[in-house]
């Protein structure tokens, strides 16, 4: 049995049945899931007795929102359709509403934990992909790089406070709801440092909302991320937050191109073997479509046999 469970990310959007999902996923050797990225009609084929067959009892975790949002606002992608930040009060109702229908969805599911995005300054705009564009140009260090890289902690800076009280508001809301439900809600490292949360609010989130729902979930890929383009250290989040660690996303990253098959990039797996055996710690191999099968397969024998040798 694997110690790592696998996204449904990779491969939800190639099948119309969820069963076939499932059943592709186990052929590459998992046995535990992650849903994610489910639209309402695949949803609630879940409870087919195809589906089941994978699913009774081996989902941990539900990565919000679960279902997909039954819009997707212009601009906006699946894990942000709504924004728990919003200064729009429409808008961040909504987003609680759908995330509470994931938590309720996780605890129907007997799923452990789900999985958010805290939330971003509104109007925060593509900064950061133009600083990953210098970035992959070699341009690291140029004053050109330096503007676009204050720009963006200008902007945060300005921006947050309004946002990140909407956001604790939010954060009450489903703290309440996960509590009662006995669902744990990890907040995830970003991959944009625009976003929610930096760890001195993590850290302040952890303080306010302290014997709560709230854990710290990291994603190895947006943490080598966010340093490589200079803003918080790879292992700062688990420095700082391991002994709150729920789970992780396990990828790779090659030129910022983050989401690939582990093996098949740059980021540095043995400083992750001491969370890799917690086994309170949901290990989530969260690989993106362009990634193929085999390369998949190679990069859980690799982490397997890494931990097997510590």
């Amino acid at each position: 049995m694997s110690i790592f469970n696998v996204s449904t990310v990779w491969n939800i959007d190639r099948h119309t049945e969820p069963a076939r999902v499932f059943e592709e996923l186990a052929g590459l050797g998992f046995e535990r899931f992650e849903l994610a990225w489910l639209s309402p009609e695949k949803f609630k084929k879940l409870k087919d007795p195809a589906a089941r067959r994978f699913t009774a009892g081996k989902v941990d975790s539900l990565h919000n929102f679960v279902p997909d949002t039954p819009v997707l606002p212009k601009g906006r992608w699946k894990g942000n359709a709504f924004m728990l930040t919003a200064l729009d009060e429409e808008e961040r109702k909504l987003a609680v509403r759908y995330s509470i229908d994931t938590i309720n969805n996780a605890s129907e599911l007997g799923a452990k934990a789900v999985v958010l995005h805290a939330g971003e300054p509104e109007y925060s705009g593509p900064m950061s992909e133009y600083l990953t564009a210098l970035f992959r140009k070699g341009l690291r260090g140029t004053t050109a790089y330096a503007e676009v890289f204050d720009n963006i902690i200008k902007n945060r800076t300005e921006r947050m406070p309004a946002c990140y009280s909407q956001g604790l508001r939010s954060l009450d809301e489903l703290n309440e709801r996960a509590a009662r439900q006995k669902i744990l809600l990890g907040l995830e490292t970003r991959l944009r440092f625009e976003e929610l949360a930096c760890p001195d609010e993590m850290e302040d989130i952890f303080r306010r909302f302290e014997g709560g729902s709230f854990r710290y979930w990291h994603d190895m890929g947006h943490a080598f991320c966010q340093e490589q383009l200079g803003f918080v250290a790879e292992m700062e989040y688990l420095e700082r937050f391991g002994d709150r660690l729920l789970g992780m996303h396990v990828h790779d990253v090659k030129n910022t191109e983050d989401h690939n098959s582990p093996g098949a990039g740059e980021i540095d797996y043995s400083k992750f073997i001491k969370y890799f055996k917690r086994s309170s710690v949901l290990k989530v191999f969260e690989i993106h479509h362009k990634s193929p099968a085999g390369s998949i397969v190679t990069g859980r024998k690799m982490l397997e046999e890494l931990c097997l040798k510590r």
